[in-house]
């Protein structure tokens, strides 16, 4: 049987429900790694550190919804100004034509393509370190 797993952290306390049990109180860290390598089934490898062993539960699963929706609350406050601009202009394109869409896609691709262009003459590569480091990670060799 596969766990199930829902790691929620506020970036101050991190809570766990693993397989109907609640932790969070003494857990000080979680690692959680699952990889999916060319289709192969691989199971999610996680890793719990706590101030005391067993970690003591913290509640029920009330308990977890109950931190989940006051994580939820206020999102809307948090939103980056990026964030609040894309909401903006996508309430005022409500009710446009798709032919209208692809009118005003074509002219944002071309603005945006010439300004990457003209940014593409300024990048220079990056240190070897850096090449070698990333071709390792990616390839696994030298």
């Amino acid at each position: 049987m596969r766990d199930k797993v829902i790691i929620v952290s506020d970036g101050y306390t991190t809570h766990l429900f693993l397989n109907g049990k609640v932790y969070g109180d003494n857990i000080v860290g979680v690692e959680y790694k699952h990889n999916t390598d060319s289709g192969k089934e691989i199971c999610p490898i996680l890793r719990i550190t706590a101030e005391t062993l067993p970690a003591p539960e913290m509640g029920n699963l009330e308990n977890f919804k109950k931190i989940i929706f006051s994580l939820l609350e206020g999102q809307e406050d948090e939103l980056t100004t990026t964030e609040k601009r894309v909401r903006e202009i996508l309430e005022h394109m409500q009710g446009i034509t798709f032919s209208e869409w692809l009118k005003l896609k074509s002219c944002i691709d071309a603005l945006f393509n010439a300004d990457v262009g003209k940014m593409k003459n300024e990048i220079q590569i990056a240190d070897t370190e850096t090449i070698v480091a990333e071709y390792k990670r990616n390839y696994d060799l030298l």
